[in-house]
This record gives structure tokens, sequence and C-alpha cells, in this order.
């Protein structure tokens, strides 16, 4: 067997294979990282100097750049700021040279030649800009023409104008009247004056660094000096004509030749200012230190150039580094995938086969046999099967328990509703076949409720439990016998006539009438059986347990114990159907329905603190109906909502006017109906703003078995009416299947005990550790503890006891009318 030889474990198996691709990966990766340090710390110099002859070569830009514009600006508006200026600018730029050639020394590159050519050009420029500036300091070097101007333009000019105000003054020293001529001499005035601020103008252009060809104030010299010589021939035909005055005669001459002169001497002016000897300075600019700025603009763009070029030559140098480096990651990811490949080999071996071989193992049972699989490929393997042997087994034992929970009661393991479905189905389809005859009877418990109510819900179980085991002591081998539910049981009767049933009914009739011993305690019940025959009254499930219910009501309504279905019986136990008529009618006139009130009282106080509002309806025939058939009636009928609504705005309009002022809260019941009804909680807002009832003053009592029947929409519900402020109080609580930690979920503040439980704390100890468990754990979730039930004040004292809060009971007041309810209060408080 494998148990005694060693499995292979796949563990070590993946552990060697793994640690041998990491010793792989970790080599590659050490290879990687000097290969990529070696690479870098060769470089990382180089790039280093790149970047510092780049730094470099930007400020330096920006230093010629300065230096030039600085030039420029002395050429145009000398300021002695623009020589420190220049001057400091120089030396920063050959500081930077010096020191970029002090980081290059121990390095041999293609940047050595650009940078010492703009050391040589910078200090080259530097040495012209102080030449230029001192020879600047020379007005007659830096505009030559000036002598000129002033030799040859400013004799004339004096001499022209002194004979036109000759002239004109004359007029004024002989009193000689203002004549033709007199005005065509200050026109002429006004014509040279014209001139001569052109002139100035011109002289100022000229003296900027613009090499500006002809300005537009030379056209105007040119137009006001015809103008002049023209002003001059009217002037000399006068004189011709002997129509000067004498004073005027002399001077003309004069004008006439200062004019020729002037603009003989202008001309000669713009012929050397079109020779380029008007600046000397410009003229210095344009052939000493323009080229060597272009020099230098060369020289930094061979640098960057160089420079570019090198840091290429590093980023090939980078990038064949990569490569290499992708190269060797490549190789460390083809053995990752041969890894991967590997590993997937040996698992799909290992581990995926084995699996499918189970899978497959597991897939191949057929019916309620299972197979036992084995796989020893390995240890883990091995284990896996095991487990799933184990897991299958108790499966199975699950499933067959689940299988016979679903289709059997809890209680008395007979089977239930749903067996018992399936079984009638089966048992029509074989008399079908055979052509014979099946009867349904259907049996429901007589007074079993007062027992429930008087001994409590264990003794009830025990009694369901003892019928039951009689029941299936009653019955052939061939019937089934189930619990349908509550107090109700069914018997299929296969093979059977209709007399026969009844026969039958009557075994059973007997057998339940029978004393039931239980916890001292000598029960009689007795039982109502309907029967329906197939094919008789009917041939499908529905249509049969139908019948049978009919009949089983019929007997039950008239004590006849058992009861066959009749096609006549359908229009119904009458009395039944007049009741339902009776609701109908009660419900829509509210003449017989009635609110009655009974006190609940704070333990520590005394005092009431609350009433809880409960229907009556006092039939005119049958007298009181119970509460419990009133709403069972009303549920199958359809007139809940409408008593529901009925009950509600009279209790809580009764309470307004009585016992508002009074101090205590109003409790009213709801049914499993209520909570199915999305309406609900905007009915009871209406209600409470119509009478003006403060919400907190209103406790609504859910039954703990309402509640679990739907508990999501019971929770929904719930919570709107907790966000409404209505006070939530658990009813009847022990008598479902609900829990403590459940009912922490919901948004309740009461739990009412159920008064089957406090009927016997007194004389049961398990019972009265029930109610004492109930209570501390009632208040250490944080709720109120209402007990109800109390008839005797041995009972009260006991509860006093186990700190209850609250208790309701006929020791405190049986449920009275609003009047009589006054009364006694009033009495209780004095």
């Amino acid at each position: 067997m494998t148990k005694n030889r060693k499995l292979p474990s796949l563990r070590k198996r993946y552990i060697t294979l793994a640690s041998l691709v990491i010793t792989l990966l970790i080599a590659g990766a050490g290879i990687a990282s000097w290969y990529t340090n070696s690479i870098t710390s060769s470089n990382l110099t180089a790039l280093e100097l790149n970047k510092s002859v780049t730094a470099t070569a930007q400020r330096l830009h920006h230093t010629s750049s300065l230096i030039s514009m600085t030039i420029n600006a002395m050429l145009i508006n000398p300021d002695i700021s623009h020589e420190v200026i220049i001057d400091e600018n120089m030396n920063k730029a050959l500081q930077l040279i010096t020191e970029l050639q002090l980081k290059l020394r121990s390095e041999t590159t293609t940047l050595e030649q650009p940078i010492n050519d703009l050391y040589f050009f910078f200090s080259e420029l530097k040495k012209k800009t102080q030449i230029l500036t001192e020879k600047r300091k020379d007005s007659s070097w830096v505009y030559p023409a000036l002598p000129f101007i002033s030799s040859k333009l400013l004799t004339p000019n004096k001499n022209f104008i002194s004979s036109v105000e000759s002239s004109i003054y004359g007029y004024h020293i002989e009193d000689i009247p203002y004549d033709k001529t007199y005005h065509q001499l200050h026109e002429l005035r006004s014509l040279w004056q014209n001139k001569t601020l052109n002139f100035r103008a011109v002289i100022i252009r000229f003296a900027g660094l613009n090499n500006t060809k002809r300005t537009p104030q030379e056209d105007t010299i040119d137009k006001l000096q015809i103008k002049i010589d023209n002003s001059l021939k009217r002037l000399d035909k006068l004189k011709t004509n002997d129509e000067l005055e004498l004073h005027v005669e002399a001077y003309i001459q004069i004008m006439k030749d200062s004019s020729k002169e002037w603009e003989k001497q202008w001309k000669n002016m713009q012929k050397l200012r079109n020779n380029n000897a008007w600046r000397n300075d410009i003229i210095f600019l344009q052939k000493e230190i323009i080229p060597l700025q272009e020099s230098i603009n060369l020289s930094m763009e061979n640098l960057e150039n160089s420079s570019l070029n090198w840091s290429q030559k590093q980023i090939k140098n980078l990038s064949d580094a990569a490569n290499k480096i992708i190269s060797e990651l490549w190789l460390l990811t083809l053995l990752a995938i041969s890894f991967v490949f590997f590993a997937y080999l040996m698992v799909e071996k290992l581990v995926l086969q084995p699996i499918y071989r189970i899978t497959q193992s597991l897939t191949m049972k057929i019916g309620p046999y299972y197979s036992h699989i084995e796989d020893n490929s390995s240890k883990e393997i091995n284990a896996l099967t095991s487990a799933f042997n184990t897991m299958q087994t108790q499966i199975h034992q699950r499933q067959v328990a689940l299988e016979h929970q679903a289709m059997h009661d809890a209680l008395t393991n007979l089977p239930n509703r749903i067996l018992f479905n399936d079984r009638l189905t089966q048992a029509i389809n074989m008399m079908h076949r055979s052509k014979e005859k099946l009867a349904v009877l259907l049996l429901d418990l007589d007074r079993f409720k007062d027992v429930n109510d008087t001994l409590g819900h264990h003794i009830g179980d025990q009694l369901l439990k003892e019928a039951s085991v009689r029941l299936q002591d009653s019955i052939r081998s061939s019937d089934t016998v189930a619990r349908l539910g509550g107090d109700e049981f069914a018997i299929i009767a296969p093979q059977t006539s209709a007399n026969e049933a009844l026969e039958f009914s009557k075994k059973i009739i007997e057998t339940l009438s029978r004393v039931f011993k239980l916890e001292h305690n000598n029960i009689f019940v007795g039982v109502s059986i309907g029967i329906s025959m197939y094919p008789d009254n009917g041939t499908d499930n529905y249509t049969l347990i139908r019948h049978a219910d009919t009949a089983m009501y019929g007997a039950k309504y008239n004590n006849q114990g058992a009861l066959l279905y009749l096609a006549s019986q359908d229009k119904n136990t009458p009395d039944k159907l007049s009741l339902v008529n009776d609701l109908h009618h009660a419900v829509e006139n509210k003449t017989e329905l009635s609110i009655h009130y009974q006190p609940q009282i704070d333990l520590l106080t005394d005092k009431v603190i609350q009433v809880e509002a409960l229907l009556r309806w006092h039939h005119p025939t049958q007298g009181f109906i119970s509460a419990e058939e009133v709403i069972s009636l009303a549920e199958k009928t359809g007139v809940i909502q409408q008593l529901t609504i009925w009950v509600l705005n009279t209790a809580i309009e009764e309470f307004m006017r009585y016992l508002f002022e009074k101090g205590i809260n109003l409790s009213i019941n709801l049914s499993t109906w209520n909570l199915q009804d999305p309406d609900l909680p905007s009915t009871i807002k209406k209600l409470l703003s119509y009478h003006q009832m403060p919400s907190n003053r209103l406790t609504l009592e859910i039954t703990e078995t309402t509640m679990m029947n739907d508990p999501i929409r019971a929770r929904n519900v719930l919570n709107e009416l907790n966000e409404m402020g209505i006070i939530l109080s658990i009813d009847d609580y022990g008598t479902g299947f609900s829990s403590l930690s459940y009912l922490k979920l919901l948004p309740v503040h009461e739990l009412k005990i159920d008064k089957s439980f406090i009927f016997d704390m007194l004389d049961n100890e398990s019972v009265a550790i029930i109610v004492k468990s109930t209570i501390e754990l009632a208040h250490n979730l944080g709720y109120k503890i209402i007990a109800e039930g109390v008839e005797n004040k041995e009972t009260l004292l006991e509860l006093k006891t186990l700190n209850c809060d609250i208790i309701q009971g006929y020791y405190i007041s049986k449920p009275i009318s609003i009047d009589q309810f006054v009364i006694w209060l009033i009495k209780h408080n004095h």
C-alpha cells in the first residue's frame, strides 16, 4: 500500500527548481549591475563636464549680448556707467572661459580649440572697446563734420540773416510805410528760418547710429531753398524796376551771395556724410569691434556644436550600454519564461491531472452512491484526495439529513406538507392506473390552543409528539400520515372506500380521545376529521385537500368527529359563512366592535405607564368572539385593512380624549398582514397628525411569529415606524424562533414575555430560569421587559425580584371599556 512508502513532495520539487532559477536571476542581475556601474562611472565625468560647458556657453551668450547692447547704448547716449558695465562683463566672460579651461585641462576633447578661440577673441574685444572708450572722449574725432559745419555753413547763414533783419529794420527806423517789399522780406526770413530748423534736424539724425541715406528733412531743405531763390528773384526784379527802397537794395546782393554759398556748402556736407566720414566711432565699431563680435559668436556656435557632438557620443555610449543591459534582461526573461514553462509542466503533471482525475471521479458518482478517490502522485495530492473523501462523506451525510429535514416535520419527524403532496401525487397516479379509490383525511386537534395557553407550549409540543406516535400506530404500512402545521395532520389512505375511511376515522378518534399523561397532567383532546375521496371528490391534490378541509370545518362546527365531504357542503358550514358575513357587517357599521383597555404597571413605581388597546366583538347571537378568530377571519376575507384602520383610529381618538393628559402611553397590536402592508407607516402618520398625538406616546406590538414570517419586509416597515418616533414592542416573546441577537438588529424597544411562561414560572423551575434569563439578556441589550399574564400577587413579587420592568394581567385589571378604565385609573392613583 502507498501508506508504507514515502511519497514525493511537490513542495520540495518546486523549491529545488525555484532555487535554481533564482540563482540564475540573481547572477544575471549582478552582472547587469556591474556593467551598468562601469559604464555609468566612465561617462559620469564626461556628462558633468558637458553640462558645465553647456551652462558656460549659455552664460557667455548672455554676457556677449549684454556687452554688445551696452556698446550700442554708449554710442547713442554716452554714460559713464556704460564703461563700467562693459569692463565688468568683459572680465566676467574671460573668467568663465578660464574656469572652463581649467576643467578641461585633464580631459582631451574637441572642445579645447573653440574655448581657446573664445578667450582670444574676448581679450581682443576688451582691448578694442577700451580704445573706443578713450577716443570717444575727443568729440572732434567722433564727429569730424563739425568743423566743416562751423567754417563753411555758419558764415553764409549769419550773413543772410543779418541782411534780411537789417532790411526789415530799415522800415522801422525811417518810418517807411509797410509795402509789398516789406511783406516779401518777412516771408523770406520765415523761409530761411524754417530751412535752418530742418538743417538742425538733419544734423541730429546724422548724429545717430543709423546709416540713413536721405531724410525727409533734406527734401524739405531743397524745397525751401527753391522758394528762397524764387523770392530773391522777385526782389531782384523789383530792384531792376527801381521799386525797392534804397536801404533794401544794398542787402539784396548780400542775400543772393549768402544763399548760393550756403547751398553750395550744404551739398558738400551731404557728400561728406555719404562718404562715411560723418562719425569715426561708428567706422571704428564696424571695422574693429563688430568683426570680433562675429568671431565670438562663431566660436560659441562651434563650441555648442562640439558640445552637442560630444553629448551625442556620450548618449551613444549609454545607448550601447542600455542595449547590452536589455539583452541581459531578455536573457533573464527567457530564463523566467522557461521556469514558468517547466513549472507549468510540473503543475500539469503533478497537480492538474490528479485534480482532473478527482473531478472526474466526483462527477461520475451515480444516485445515492459516491466513489472513493485515491491518487498517490504526491504527498500533497494524496492529502487532498483524503480530504475530498472525508468531505464527500460529510456532505453525503448532511445531504441525507437536509433532505430528511426538508421533507419532515422537525417536531414530530412526520412527513411535512411538501412530502405529503408528493406522496399524494404518487398515490393518485397509482389509483388512476389501478382504477381504485383513495381517501384523504384532514385532522385538526380540538382544544389544542387551550392546552398551549394554559399549560405552555412545551406541553403542547409533547402533546403533538404523542399524538403523532398514536397516529403512526393507527395506520397501515401503505398509508402516510403527515403534519401540515400547528395542530393539523393529514393521512393518505390508498385502496380505501368511503365507508372504510369513516371506520378508519372512528379508530383515530378513539385513539386520540384517550387521556394524554404529560408531566403529571391528564389532558383530554378531541379531533375533527374531514374526508375527501378520489376520484369522487377530486382528481388532484389541491381539490382533494380543499374538500377535506371543508369537511373538517363542517365536522368541527357540527361536533361530528368525522365528516365525509359532500358537494352540498360546499355552501359550507352555515355558521362559518354567516360569521364571515357578520364580520363584514360589523366592520362596516362599527356597532358591534369596541376597544377595551388593560393597564401596564411600572413595578418600580407602581404607576400606570401604558395601556394596551384590545379589540372586542360582541356578536348578537354567538356572543363574545375572540380577537384571534376575528383577526384570522378578517385576513382571510379581505377586511383586515379596514378593520386595522378602525382599531387605530378609535383607540387613538379615545386615548387623546380621555387618557392623554394622564401622562401614560397607548399600545396597539399589529397582525401578520399589517407588516405586509406597505402603506401602514403612512396610514399611522396621517392618523397621528389628524388627532395631534405625539408619535412617542404610541407603542406598536408585533408578535414574534409575525415578525419572523418575512424578516426583510418586517425590518423595513419597523425602520420606517422607528424613524417616526414610535415605540416598538415584540409581543408573545418566546413562542417563536427568533433570538435576542437577531432582535438586536431591529429597532425595537420592548419585549413582552408570553403569558404561557408567566403562568408556569412559579410551578416550573425550568420556565422560571427561562424568564430570568430572558429578563437579564434583554436588559443587557437595552430592552425593557413586560410580563404578560400576571394572575396573582406571588407572580408579581417574583417578577419584581427578577427586576422585571412592567407587568400586565388580570391581577392588575382585566381589559375594560374606556369609561370603566378612567374610573379604575382614578382609584388606582389614589
